[in-house]
């Protein structure tokens, strides 16, 4: 409950608080609150409203003897819900870049962005999976594909591992036993491919584009301090002040080195908030 009243109080403290804008500080109300405006109140309202209506529907379950309403999947359905709230993280994009320029190296970015690809991958592969098993057990039919590999009864555990068994083998050249039954999951099924096609070869040309990305980095960075070398050499400069420009230097290279490699921190981020919530549910 806190954290509705937090984020509706939010809002009027827009006009309170200054921003940075073309290096000058912005403290006039009118000017924050036309750039607020244009920026996050639609989203912040929207996320106040959906905490109002998930309150007001908590509440009517709570107090209603239907069981259609104080089912545990309805329950979890409204939680689920509150991962709209997750929007909010993008504000935090600027903060989150300056922090780790400074305590991240060029390689620590470079796992980040494979990272962070490799959790989008499974984030979609989740839900996906989550789907193709909903489309499977939606149904009293027995021409299904949960009925045809006999999981019908199974637990959690397996069921989820068959589910997301399936959705990875449509992004990549393997087999399986798992095949769809009926028009819904093989029309579902076909859709997956296409969008297979676009997001494997968008993850495997993301990978790609990183690691031409550090070797090109890596390329410039020695050819500058082969530049810097020689310029010392040939003046006969000693090679303490060589080092010690070396490392005077050193945050402003990294510094340019990341942003030549981009930041996937916000990414990052939210993914994982993204996978703790679908644990936590």
């Amino acid at each position: 409950m806190a954290t509705q009243y937090r984020e509706a109080m939010d809002i009027p403290l827009h006009l309170v608080f200054g921003v940075q804008l073309r290096g000058s500080l912005e403290m006039r109300p009118s000017k924050l609150w036309s750039l607020y405006v244009r920026s996050w109140l639609a989203v912040d309202l929207l996320i106040v409203l959906l905490d109002v209506a998930l309150i007001l529907l908590e509440r009517m379950s709570s107090g209603q003897s239907n069981g259609a309403f104080r089912s545990a999947r309805f329950l979890r359905s409204l939680r689920l819900l509150r991962l709209f709230r997750l929007v909010r993280v993008a504000k935090l994009q600027r903060e989150l870049s300056l922090v780790a320029s400074r305590f991240l190296s060029t390689y620590a970015f470079m796992v980040m962005k494979i990272v962070g690809a490799l959790l989008m991958m499974l984030a979609i592969n989740h839900i996906i999976g989550c789907c193709w098993f909903g489309i499977g057990s939606g149904t009293d039919s027995d021409n299904t594909w949960i009925h045809r590999i006999g999981i019908e009864d199974a637990d959690f555990g397996t069921s989820y591992v068959c589910s997301i068994h399936w959705a990875l083998t449509q992004f990549t050249p393997s087999t399986n036993n798992i095949a769809p039954e009926n028009g819904i999951e093989r029309f579902f099924a076909i859709w997956v491919i296409l969008l297979a096609m676009g997001v494997y070869s968008s993850f495997i040309g993301s990978i790609s584009s990183t690691v031409n990305s550090l070797r090109a980095v890596r390329g410039e960075k020695i050819k500058q301090q082969s530049k810097l070398l020689q310029f010392f050499i040939e003046r006969n400069l000693s090679l303490d002040l060589y080092g010690l420009l070396l490392l005077l230097l050193r945050p402003f290279v990294a510094k340019a080195q990341l942003k030549q490699l981009g930041h996937p921190t916000l990414t990052t981020l939210l993914l994982l908030l993204l996978l703790l919530s679908f644990i936590v549910a």
